[in-house]
């Protein structure tokens, strides 16, 4: 519900008027946190042994947000922004198996490691991934949220990137279509797993769009924050 002077925030958010509303980077900047510590929601696939699934709040095969507790359900309509390709994989400790937390190598550039050691040949393969910046195409929120494409939703997700250039040939912004995504079962080597996959739905809204543009303006030529736990992709083995 809405009149001239606000408007509804997803869920149950309280709605904002207009003239409150703001650039969320802004309120970071004034709340003094740098890019490392505002905390990424993560969209990942629930499975039956998942905590979402444990908890509550998801079914197999959901689509959920960890940090909200959030399941959208076997579908979701996104609005990409950006991708990045970068490469993280754990650091293990053959000769300590006392639970802690777990601590990843990462690197941008897919030669060096933020350590400063060099990536193996089969570092470069087994730890890329690809990051999808998306907007919900449902939420009025401007904040993106990320999926991780690995393992076997690597040849997906090159799929699904020449899918938006082909788009963008249309002289559509990277932003311009709203994609449908679902989790499917695949092989990625001896294994199955849920993997993600993306269809194109359609066009924005014009609304969508106004949004789009704000947000992707925002993260465009940003660096955006790096991490290696993510549970984006889940072995059904």
């Amino acid at each position: 519900m809405t009149n001239n002077d606000l408007t509804v925030k997803e869920d149950n958010m309280v709605a904002v008027p207009d003239y409150l509303e703001c650039d969320a980077d802004e309120s970071a900047k004034a709340l003094g946190m740098t890019k490392d510590e505002i905390q990424m929601d993560y969209i990942t696939i629930a499975t039956g042994n998942s905590k979402a699934v444990a908890e509550g709040f998801a079914k197999p095969k959901d689509l959920v947000c960890m940090n909200s507790q959030k399941s959208y359900g076997k579908k979701l309509d996104v609005i990409v922004l950006k991708q990045e390709k970068s490469w993280s994989k754990e650091l293990k400790d053959e000769d300590d198996q006392s639970f802690k937390p777990k601590k990843f190598l990462n690197s941008r550039d897919g030669l060096f490691w933020n350590n400063g050691d060099e990536l193996t040949d089969d570092d470069k393969w087994k730890a890329s991934r690809y990051i999808f910046y998306v907007l919900l195409a449902e939420s009025s929120d401007v904040i993106p949220k990320a999926m991780v494409w690995k393992g076997g939703s690597k040849k997906k997700a090159v799929n699904f990137l020449n899918q938006l250039l082909q788009d963008t040939n249309k002289r559509l912004p990277i932003y311009g279509n709203v994609y449908t995504i679902s989790a499917v079962e695949t092989e990625s080597g001896e294994h199955t797993v849920l993997a993600f996959e993306a269809t194109r739905k359609g066009n924005i809204s014009r609304d969508q769009a106004i949004r789009a543009k704000q947000a992707f303006d925002q993260i465009k030529l940003s660096e955006m924050p790096t991490t290696g736990n993510d549970q984006s992709e889940v072995d059904l083995d």
